[in-house]
């Protein structure tokens, strides 16, 4: 609807009366638009053109909308039919006229020549117009009721979908080329003639018009915040499945915090006849519940950030250790960041979703499976990422589908660098980002016997909140905003939990007390996702976009919840 608005609030800047003349130059899109706003409000119309396409789109109007005249501009007579009709003014007169206010939507490659001179003593205005406020939306909405304004469509086979956006450059440009004329001192240009303004109109694009609507649902203005939390505790889990660790700030990249599940750990399988390889398998946290054992921390030996290094201590019954690197047989460290010249590459599939990724080599893999008790190689996946797949990721195709269907076109064919996403992982499961509050957290403690708490990092979450108004409101909320930083994040979908929950981080394996029935529990009354109808929700989870790389997540920074879904999510998880 974006550029219905453009076309609205560029007419409707020029302060008209009804009966003053408006005149539409170069008959496209916007210009079928104009023309219909325009005498729905009242205005006599003219429609001036030089292609045969745009004097067939004027004349196809519905009849009550129809321009009072339709006039091919490279015609002897144009002059005179305009000045006719605009009682003797003329077009020169309404181009030329003193204070002239020219509203600009055409956006032309060669850009606009003015005249100085005339610019200057006849304080002529240049202005332009691309969106509008809420209430002359909902004005222009009720005329488009009433009276039937319609888009004009172009029907095309599916097969001529990838070739569309293309098609309407090459028009485009024909158009440009054929009135090339920009200058104002041109007696026809692309222009809306009015007693007191005109309007420049070109041919739209589908491309443009779709990068207006991306701009508009990009800078919208956050409201008030139905509820107002603070960050408790941020962590990372710098290898997927084993413990992570807290920091006092997250930094924001474009897949998740930096430093979070950029390794993970794979299970070697062998044909038992020759011992080569049949494939490898995920070790996940859900099977093996024996990876709480190992814990992580982040240090720099250097003290440079850059010299990141990820420690990893096994915390078996033997070993009382502290995390910090001591260099004792039960921890291992490596750089945060692998340099990946000579390392073998590997494909493989999370989730649905398939990624290439290093293999670091066989001194961590021999320390990882004399702990695991299993064959294993850790991967890393470096400057790889892995497709978000389904309705989780806000601007995939699916989601924009699902949100906002008459988007949907208009979206696929806008390009790439206009446009955010879609979104992309690394070892994280689905989504950039696991939120939890602290409320819901107890409110699961209050479910197992007395004396037992529910360890909130058995949820694994990347953002503890806490200030909520009550347990599991954050089933519906949808956007999350950080007002110090301008950064919101998009809450998609819900996390459906898994057995992993239950573990007991000093054992490695199903806790003994009623901890263990912790997912029995949730399972009573949590199912209320239609995707994952056979799993207990807690928590949501959600993606950052690209411009909010480098900013920050910190522990005791304000946040607000700025938009709540009146359903439940109903998630859509697809594989590739």
């Amino acid at each position: 609807m974006s550029y219905w608005v453009t076309v609205w609030n560029a007419i409707k800047q020029m302060g008209l009366k009804k009966g003053d003349s408006i005149g539409i130059v170069g008959i496209g899109g916007l210009g079928v638009l104009a023309i219909q706003f325009a005498k729905a409000l009242g205005y006599q119309v003219i429609a001036v053109d030089n292609r045969d396409i745009g004097l067939r789109l004027a004349s196809e109007v519905h009849s009550h909308l129809k321009p009072d005249a339709i006039v091919k501009f490279c015609d002897e007579e144009a002059a005179k039919q305009i000045s006719d009709l605009t009682r003797d003014i003329g077009l020169h007169g309404a181009v030329l006229r003193p204070r002239v206010v020219y509203v600009v939507l055409g956006l032309s490659e060669q850009g606009y020549k003015f005249d100085a001179f005339n610019l200057v003593f006849r304080e002529i205005v240049v202005k332009g117009s691309i969106f509008t406020s809420a209430d002359e939306a909902r004005k222009m909405l009720e005329v488009v009721g009433r009276e039937g304004v319609r888009s004009h469509l172009t029907v095309l086979k599916l097969e001529e979908g990838e070739v569309i956006y293309d098609k309407s450059f090459i028009a485009y440009k024909a158009m440009e080329t054929q009135h090339s004329a920009t200058d104002l001192q041109s007696p026809l240009t692309q222009m809306l003639l009015t007693n007191s303004s005109i309007l420049l109109v070109s041919a739209t694009l589908i491309g443009l018009l779709a990068l207006a609507t991306v701009r508009l649902l990009r800078t919208r203005v956050p409201g008030r915040p139905h509820v107002v939390l603070k960050v408790e505790g941020v962590y990372v889990y710098p290898i997927k499945g084993l413990r992570g660790c807290t920091l006092d700030s997250g930094l924001v990249s474009g897949v998740a915090f930096q430093f979070d599940r950029r390794f993970c750990l794979q299970r070697v399988h062998r044909n038992p006849d020759t011992n080569e390889i049949n494939r490898l398998e995920t070790v996940m946290l859900m099977y093996n519940f024996n990876l709480v054992l190992f814990q992580t921390s982040l240090e720099s030996p250097s003290g440079d950030p850059s010299d990141m290094h990820i420690v990893v201590t096994y915390t078996g019954d033997e070993n009382t250790a502290p995390l910090s690197w001591g260099g004792n047989q039960h921890q291992l460290r490596f750089p945060a960041q692998v340099n990946c010249e000579g390392l073998s590459r590997v494909i493989i599939n999370l989730q649905g979703s398939s990624t290439q990724a290093y293999d670091t080599g066989d001194n961590y893999a021999k320390w990882f499976g004399k702990n695991l008790g299993f064959e294993t190689r850790l991967l890393y996946i470096r400057d790889g990422f892995r497709a978000a797949l389904g309705t989780l990721a806000p601007h995939s195709d699916g989601a924009v589908r699902k949100k906002r269907p008459y988007h949907a076109l208009l979206w696929s064919l806008t390009p790439a660098r206009y446009k955010s996403g879609p979104e992309r992982l690394v070892f994280n499961d689905i989504t950039q980002y696991l939120v939890v509050t602290r409320e819901s957290n107890d409110a699961v403690t209050a479910r197992l016997d007395d004396g037992l708490h529910m360890g909130i990092l058995k949820f694994r979450p990347n953002i503890i909140l806490t200030g909520s108004p009550s347990a599991f409101v954050e089933d519906y909320w949808a956007e999350l905003y950080f007002p110090d930083t301008n950064m919101r994040l998009i809450l998609t979908s819900n996390c459906p939990r898994c057995q992993s929950i239950t573990a007991d981080f000093k054992t490695g394996r199903l806790a003994s007390d009623d901890r263990g029935n912790v997912w029995k529990k949730l399972n009573r009354d949590r199912r209320v996702d239609k995707g994952f109808k056979y799993h207990p929700i807690f928590g949501r989870y959600g993606f950052c976009g690209d411009k909010n790389i480098g900013k920050h997540i910190t522990v005791g920074q304000e946040v607000w919840v700025t938009k709540i879904n009146k359903e439940h999510t109903h998630t859509i998880f697809a594989r590739q």
